[in-house]
C-alpha cells in the first residue's frame, strides 16, 4: 500500500501515541490534516485516531523498505 509522506507521518504519530495535530498551525494545514486523518481511516489504517494491525504493518512494511 502506498502512502503520501504526509500519510505516513501520521501514521507514525499515532503509533508513537502522540498527538496527531502536533505542529500544525494555520486554517489550511488543519483542513489537510484532517483530510489525512479521513483518508487513514477509509484504508482501516486508523480507527478514529488508534492505530489497527493493518496501520502497524503498513507501517512496518514501509520502514522496512525505507520508504517513506
Amino acid at each position: 500500500m502506498r502512502l503520501s509522506a504526509t500519510q505516513f507521518a501520521m501514521l507514525a504519530k499515532a503509533a508513537a501515541g502522540a498527538d496527531l495535530y502536533a505542529g500544525i498551525h494555520g486554517r489550511s494545514a488543519h483542513g489537510g490534516a484532517t483530510g489525512t486523518l479521513s483518508s487513514l481511516q477509509r484504508r482501516g489504517l486508523l480507527c478514529g485516531i488508534e492505530i489497527t494491525e493493518l496501520g502497524r504493518k503498513v507501517l512496518a512494511e514501509h520502514e522496512r523498505r525505507g520508504t517513506a
